[in-house]
């Protein structure tokens, strides 16, 4: 996992005896704890700042890449690709809660939550965009184009979004994390690899 901050990586930290594939990060500020999407084993892994994992959700189907916290509603959001879906899970519990088609986009990549507009962003990597939409409604708010090439098959596989407005977009074809300063202007962060993982809410 990469610690990242005003678009500069801070730190890297291991993950203990990870085995799986990681297909999105959230930091839990209630309890914590970083959220982990595994999508070999189908599981949320929940890990200390140490890399020390402490616990595990179950995910009961594949295709979800991305997660985010909200500390609002204290729910993880999943997208999910397979149907194009957003899903809510309780993290005390690990039961699935609301869930709904997304407006725009198809086979979707990536959950930010962005508390200051209480939105959802995701990329629909079909379009090559981003969206933001209403956590509480699901309606579109916004959306802008990825910075990727027309080949690039799965970029916007990660969202992430920091107390400063600006979002990270992870890109698995160049291997690279863009930052989205006020979700507009974009800067590449050289050296992330789709191993090594980020988070913002620290």
């Amino acid at each position: 996992m990469v610690h990242l901050s005003s678009c500069g990586v801070v730190e890297t930290i291991s993950i203990e005896g990870f085995r799986g594939f990681a297909t999105g990060l959230a930091w839990d500020s209630r309890r914590g704890v970083f959220a982990v999407t595994d999508a070999l084993f189908l599981k949320i892994d929940l890990v200390t700042t140490k890399g020390i994992v402490v616990g595990q959700l179950s995910a009961p189907d594949t295709g979800f890449v991305g997660i985010a916290y909200d500390p609002g509603r204290d729910l993880y959001w999943l997208s999910n690709f397979y149907v194009d879906m957003i899903f809510s899970v309780d993290p005390k519990t690990g039961r699935f809660g609301p869930a709904f088609h997304v407006p725009e986009g198809s086979r979707i990549g990536g959950t930010g939550y962005d508390a200051a507009r209480d939105a959802l962003i995701y990329n629909g990597r079909n379009e090559k965009h981003t969206y933001i939409i209403s956590a509480s409604r699901g309606d579109l708010l916004t959306s802008f184009a990825l910075p990727v090439e027309a080949l690039d098959f799965n970029n916007g596989e990660d969202v992430g979004v920091a107390a400063d407005g600006s979002a990270w977009i992870h890109l698995f074809e160049p291997q690279g994390t863009y930052c989205f300063r006020a979700l507009s202007e974009s800067t590449p962060v050289v050296g992330m690899t789709w191993g090594r993982l980020k988070t913002i809410y620290r």
